[in-house]
């Protein structure tokens, strides 16, 4: 049986050739595969390398990875000065409340004080008026007993004022000396009463509630020694 076979020349010309001659010829076989192409022919007649590889040409209309890179860093320092300014926006806020805040207790502090002040005063002043009356009226009489009458109401006013404030008298006479309380002037040595025993009371003391305001000046027993 014979085959004909189209072979491919370099050139891109086709010729056939039959298998008998070829088995009769083995050299001309082996030459005409040596001389086949190994690609893949155009319409051209030029050889094509399928092997070859595609290389795309860049694209210049979209940034390759590296442009994209280079504006990221942009992006990233004016979101952080966007930062830094909040930031400091808030300090500033946060200062100026606290600023007001402060003025704003002074002046609480200050009102309260002055209600205060004005409290003490309102209940001070008809104490001074009962004195100013007193001293008016020596010009007037000769009489003690009435001038006695007007001090004890005067101190009464004042005993009043003091309690209305919660100030409380110290007035330890006969009791044992209390160091937190009173300050001894002098000790006396006697048996009628224990040691340590307040014997006389030179000045009264006060505090409010549980805050000494001033001690009370006392004199202070001790034992006997005869």
């Amino acid at each position: 049986m014979n085959l004909v076979v189209d072979i491919y020349s370099k050139d891109g010309k086709q010729s056939s050739v039959d298998s008998d001659s070829n088995s009769e010829n083995p050299e001309l076989v082996n030459e005409e595969n040596q001389t086949a192409p190994s690609g893949l022919q155009s319409e051209s007649g030029r050889e094509i390398d399928v092997n070859s590889k595609l290389v795309d040409e860049p694209n210049n209309e979209h940034p390759g990875p590296d442009k994209a890179e280079d504006c990221e860093p942009d992006d990233e320092t004016e979101s952080l000065r966007q930062k830094i300014a909040d930031l400091e926006d808030d300090i500033l806020r946060e200062k100026a409340e606290n600023q007001n805040t402060r003025k704003r207790l002074q002046k609480e502090i200050e009102s309260a004080r002055d209600s205060g002040v004005e409290k003490l005063v309102r209940e001070f002043l008809p104490i001074k008026d009962s004195l100013d009356m007193g001293l008016a009226n020596l010009d007037t009489t000769t009489e003690i007993e009435p001038l006695k009458t007007g001090i004890e109401l005067t101190l009464k006013m004042v005993d009043d004022f003091l309690d209305k404030l919660e100030i409380l008298k110290i007035d330890p006479k006969d009791e044992l000396f209390n160091p937190e309380e009173h300050q001894a002037m002098s000790v006396e040595a006697t048996d009628q009463k224990p040691p340590n025993t307040v014997l006389k009371v030179f000045q009264t003391g006060y505090k409010l509630r549980n805050r000494l305001i001033r001690p009370a000046m006392v004199v202070v027993s001790a034992k006997d020694k005869n």
